[in-house]
């Protein structure tokens, strides 16, 4: 089979050579130490025994990268054989190329993020710089936005937010938790900042033309990277150009270069978000107006606010004295915060995921909130110190808790090359059989989740498994979500398809009676390639042995391997 990722693995050595080059004389005249500082508790947090493996949802991921690498574009979900991925995966295509050079999925989106880090940071300066901010409040500004301005995510403060919005607290909108672990977040983040450093150049008049190129560029590589932020930059941008043009009229070059950058940005992104539709009504976002949702998104937003109204007040002159001298450029931090604080309070995304709206709502406040910490620090250093504390006493709370938690059993999994593969040795020998004979498009019929990830191939449906709590958790351990609920919720299938495939799966896996005719070709034509069923020493078919319809193909003490014959 030809190779399919030479040009996405030839990419990105390019980019990340040039990005490496660009990126030292950056930092040699900006002062890039603080974004590596940035970058130093992720790379930390990656020795954490099993946290880089099974941190959040890092099977999830490592399993569409596997998919992608073995089997080429366009993919199937890993989780659903025959049926195609429904979930942006742009991010997840770089990580299949690292595959296939030897890089294991946990290590290839712990390289991008060592990338997007300090990327992020230094777009997040410049922004600063033309909002008019001197340069140590302008680093500041890039440390606030990714480390958080919100003293009640975590930690001890969380509790009175807990307590006013009766339920858990929202601590996930902290960035910088993005670029720790295997998933694609982090990278978008770095994207919508680079958009928005796009409009705030456009809307000061420098480097238009250049600028409306990175606009759209950013906009369309969102779509395919991270879209759940996408209608953000597309209600914001607008926003900002229309405030900019109220605010001075007289200026329109601005405003009128970021709205065209915008329509294009728009008319090229759509499409991709057009392919991404079409998911079940569990999967799709909905405005929520229920007063649950509204006190608890209230209560969230009102820590926020309290955390950092005393900065606020600290630098109001000194804000007040940039709007006046560039309101248009102020007009796109502006813009975000009310953009995502609106979304985050009225959304409602499957798995409460909206918080990641509240997130960029911070990266657009830690600019006031930075000129007031830099006024702070000249007057009252400890008083300013103490605030900076509490604002980032969450975010170091959850770096302590993750760096002592295992996140699942840490021996459990091993790395050999690029595989990830199971300590126990009767199920690395199954899938090691599995990567080494299976077709790319091959289903298993399996009642756990080895296989999308150790065996780097498709189940055929992804079964909730059985047993305790205990029992659960320890099949979840990485993946985080139930398959159920990824299948319906997130990938957005159908749940009488799924629940129609997960019988006929568990009917394959019984005991007795063998299944009919009618279900083994119902099973075939949903695959899409050949089928496989898995059959373990403890459990299992006893009447597949003997039936004509199956060969054996892998025969081994603690489990064996039956294909459907076609």
């Amino acid at each position: 089979m030809p190779d399919q990722l030479w040009l996405v693995r030839a990419a990105f050595g390019v980019g990340l050579a040039l990005a490496a080059v660009a990126g030292a004389r950056r930092f040699a005249v900006h002062g890039g130490w603080l974004a590596l500082a940035l970058l130093a508790p992720v790379l930390l947090l990656q020795l954490t025994p099993g946290f880089a493996i099974h941190g959040f949802h890092g099977l999830f991921h490592a399993a569409i990268a596997y998919g992608i690498a073995a089997g080429g574009l366009p993919t199937t979900d890993p989780l659903m054989a025959g049926e195609p991925l429904r979930y942006a995966h742009g991010l997840h295509v770089l990580v299949a190329g690292l595959v296939r050079l030897g890089v294991d999925p946990a290590r290839g989106f712990l390289l991008l993020h060592a990338v997007a880090v300090p990327a992020t940071a230094w777009a997040l300066f410049r922004i600063a710089l033309a909002l008019g901010l001197a340069r140590k409040a302008a680093w500041l500004a890039a440390a606030l936005a990714l480390l958080g301005v919100d003293a009640f995510a975590n930690g001890p403060l969380s509790v009175l937010q807990a307590t006013l919005a009766t339920g858990p607290p929202e601590w996930r909108h902290v960035p910088i938790q993005k670029f720790a672990t295997a998933q694609a977040n982090g990278v978008g983040i770095l994207l919508v900042v680079l958009a928005l450093l796009a409009a705030v150049r456009m809307l000061g008049g420098q480097g238009r033309l250049g600028a409306a190129v990175g606009l759209v560029a950013a906009v369309w590589a969102l779509v395919a990277v991270y879209p759940l932020l996408w209608p953000v930059l597309v209600v914001a941008l607008p926003l900002a150009s229309a405030l900019a043009l109220a605010a001075q009229p007289d200026e329109r070059a601005g405003p009128a270069w970021l709205g065209g950058a915008w329509a294009v940005a728009i008319a090229v992104s759509l499409p991709g978000v057009l392919a991404l539709l079409g998911k079940s009504a569990d999967a799709s976002p909905r405005i929520e107006l229920g007063a649950t949702h509204l006190v608890r998104g209230l209560v969230v937003l009102a820590g926020m606010g309290v955390s950092v109204s005393g900065l606020l007040a600290a630098g109001h002159r000194s804000v007040r004295t940039q709007l006046e001298q560039s309101w248009a450029v102020w007009s796109v931090p502006l813009a975000v915060v009310v953009v995502g604080a609106g979304a985050f309070l009225l959304a409602h995304l499957p798995l409460h995921t909206e918080y990641k709206y509240l997130a960029v709502a911070g990266i657009g406040l830690a600019f006031p909130v930075a000129m007031g910490l830099d006024d702070l620090l000249g007057r009252r250093p400890a008083l300013a110190w103490a605030a900076l504390a509490l604002l980032w006493l969450p975010i170091a709370s959850w770096f302590a808790k993750e760096s002592l938690a295992l996140r699942g059993d840490p021996g459990a999994i091993a790395r050999e090359g690029a595989s990830l593969t199971p300590t126990d040795p009767g199920e690395a020998a199954l899938t090691s059989w599995i990567r080494d004979h299976a077709p790319a498009r091959a289903a298993f019929v399996d009642d756990t989740l080895h296989v999308p990830v150790f065996g780097q191939r498709s189940l055929y449906v992804a079964l909730d498994p059985l047993g305790g709590a205990d029992a659960r958790a320890r099949a979840l351990a990485g993946w985080g979500m139930l398959p159920s609920v990824m299948l319906e919720r997130t990938f957005g299938h159908e749940a009488s398809a799924v629940h129609e495939r997960r019988d006929d799966a568990r009917a394959l896996l019984a005991a007795t009676p063998p299944p009919d005719d009618a279900l083994l070709a119902r099973v075939a034509a949903e695959a899409g390639g050949p089928v496989y069923v898995i059959t373990r020493a403890a459990r299992g078919p006893r009447w597949i042995a003997s039936d004509p319809r199956f060969d054996a193909v892998h025969a081994a003490p603690a489990a064996s391997v039956y294909e459907l014959r076609r």
